[in-house]
């Protein structure tokens, strides 16, 4: 098997490095390059084998287009110069420098050489009309294809016939005979489909479940780390952190709530308070901020780790375990030397959980949660809860279904409490039924009488008045539980309100709406694609099921006359397809196709067709 796998960089760094040695070790027995781009300049790249190339592609007969952008625009330009490099192999596997591989790529290289596949490509559909880049694939191809190109396998015949046609596209566009320029993702699917070429979907040989534009990924997040998988856009923690605070206003960090604080919620401050300090520095009302960012810099940089020799428990020990006394297991989550993959683990149960005694109350500013190295998509929706004497609960911090804690000690989990967190008990609990075990927990703060100046904290069990503690009374906690309950009332009051003047409106929309030529195309567009895809049928659309007379009950009963409960112009499509399509052998059928509550929620309405003509 010869093949050369190349992993293209536009710049060289120890997180990009990690992740070309990443690549490099899941395709052993090829001839290994890295494709580097120095328009800029010569990379500092160690210890690879380096095929370099620049913007300046008119030597090659490809058209720099559109300036200083040239090789982003046109990602299959690189390729070329690898196989010009390189003439005598028989496919190339190419991955973008921020690719994370997580299994062993030979396989899919095996297959495609001896399959005589041509392409191995991410997303490969027809084009859609709303696609930025439809406009130009539909100026040059009768049928524009799209795919992602993060990473792809070309065969030799491939690359050599996509490079003879950028050749001819660059003289006819320099010629004045080409108005656009197409980019890559259109081109290289559009002309090897015209051409015939072979191609494969890269979500045969890997979960694909995170190759995707965005969002971007930490290169510790679980998900760039999935056995098995592939992931983009992946980042070092530095440039991660770098693009969220560029990418967001920096003022949404002081909202507790805010986009921002959630997003680098997982940091200490200190990672990345010099990019916001740059990024505050250009706004007109920044200055008046900064202080609040150096007094949040000063607490962070005072708090000290208060669990260590704190007793702690688990709800329960396991085989698993290092010891089987509850007491002991729990404590390898807060001893000083840590352990390699994980500091304690439970057995298999319903919302375990672990917790610790702070014995005083104390002014907790952050947790710092380390999760276990292996199996760590285990721990997903978790919650951290707090009490003054460790019999009643309130939960401070809820993790949902998103990202796993990291498992990397240098880069852990962090959970921020703005303002200190008033509390005397700290416990973990998993939200769903499994195993409980991490590596380590850090809690950051201070015991409560070495706090100077009192406030009242959020969950304190009383109110603090300049240097005094007032009596908290059993009036006060049921006003305040009160006050919480009405405010929660009005709330979903408000959304139920909103809810159904929403729903009013598009009823309303529904009865009244005249089914155009217009959307007749665009429905017998969409089923020639379903069907070409392999699929059997197609949901053209989908209502409320409270929009029917009988909400939904005979056609989620399959019932005789159900056709005659669709409300408005859902009717109307079953008239057009009893008009037009029935004829041609077509199916119409309607389902119920979730039932939020345990009840009916949305009807999908379907159009359908055979296997087979026999």
């Amino acid at each position: 098997m010869r093949y050369v796998a190349a992993f293209r960089v536009y710049q060289w760094d120890a997180d990009i490095a990690a992740l070309a040695e990443r690549f490099f070790a899941n395709c052993r027995s090829a001839r290994q390059v890295v494709l580097a781009d120095t328009t800029h300049g010569p990379l500092p790249i160690t210890p690879y084998e380096v095929v370099n190339h620049t913007a300046a592609t008119q030597q090659a007969g490809l058209l720099e287009y559109p300036p200083n952008r040239s090789l982003w625009y046109n990602v299959d330009y690189g390729p070329y110069f690898v196989r010009q490099a390189l003439p005598d192999y028989d496919c190339y596997l190419i991955a973008e420098s921020d690719v994370a591989v997580n299994l062993d790529l030979e396989p899919m290289v095996a297959r495609c050489i001896d399959e005589g596949i041509d392409i191995v490509a991410h997303d490969v559909k027809p084009a859609e009309p709303g696609w930025p880049w439809y406009g130009a694939g539909a100026a040059l191809y009768a049928e524009p294809w799209q795919a992602l190109l993060f990473m792809m396998v070309l065969s030799g015949r491939a690359l050599d016939h996509l490079f003879a046609e950028r050749q001819r596209l660059t003289r006819e566009y320099q010629a004045g005979r080409l108005a656009r320029w197409p980019f890559c993702e259109v081109f290289v699917p559009s002309v090897l489909k015209a051409g015939a070429f072979r191609f494969a979907p890269v979500d045969a040989f890997a979960d694909t479940r995170h190759l995707r534009y965005r969002p971007r990924l930490d290169i510790d997040d679980w998900r760039a780390n999935r056995p098995g998988s592939l992931a983009h856009s992946v980042l070092g923690r530095q440039a991660y952190i770098r693009d969220m605070v560029g990418a967001h206003d920096p003022r949404g960090w002081f909202d507790p709530q805010g986009r921002l604080r959630r997003l680098l919620a997982p940091y200490r401050l200190a990672d990345y308070a010099e990019a916001l300090q740059g990024r505050l520095a250009l706004l007109p009302d920044g200055s008046a901020l900064m202080p609040l960012l150096q007094a949040a810099l000063a607490t962070e940089a005072a708090a000290r780790d208060v669990l260590p020799g704190k007793p702690a428990l688990v709800s329960s020990v396991s085989r698993w375990s290092r010891h089987q006394d509850p007491a002991r297991e729990a404590a390898g989550a807060t001893e000083a030397e840590g352990y390699e993959d994980c500091g304690f683990h439970t057995d298999i149960e319903d919302s375990p959980w672990w917790m610790v005694a702070l014995g005083s109350p104390h002014q907790l500013s952050r947790l710092e949660i380390v999760n276990r190295c292996s199996h760590p998509h285990r721990l997903g929706r978790f919650v951290i809860e707090a009490s003054d004497d460790g019999t009643h609960w309130s939960i401070v911090h809820e993790h949902g279904s998103g990202p796993a804690p990291s498992s990397n000690p240098a880069a852990p989990h962090v959970v921020t409490f703005a303002p200190p967190l008033r509390t005397a008990w700290l416990r973990l609990r998993k939200c769903d039924r499994g195993f409980l075990h991490l590596r380590c927990i850090k809690a950051f703060g201070t015991p409560q009488d070495h706090v100077a100046s009192a406030c009242r904290g959020s969950h304190a069990s009383g109110r603090f008045e300049g240097d005094t503690m007032t009596a908290l009374t059993i009036q006060d906690l049921f006003a305040e539980k009160a006050e919480i309950a009405a405010k929660r009332k009005a709330e979903a009051d408000a959304a139920e309100a909103q809810h159904k003047a929403d729903l009013a409106a598009f009823s309303e929309r529904v009865q009244t709406y005249e089914i155009t030529d217009d959307d007749r195309a665009r429905a017998i567009k969409r089923i020639r694609r379903a069907f070409d895809a392999g699929e059997r049928e197609l949901m053209l659309v989908k209502f409320p099921s409270v929009l029917c007379e009988d909400g939904g009950r005979r056609i989620n009963n399959h019932l005789e006359g159900w056709q005659d409960t669709l409300p408005g112009v859902y009717q109307k499509i079953y008239h057009w397809w009893e008009k037009e399509l029935k004829a041609g052998g077509f199916t119409f059928s309607a389902r119920v196709i979730d039932f939020p509550g345990g009840m009916p929620g949305n009807v999908g309405v379907f159009i359908g067709w055979p296997e087979s003509l026999g």
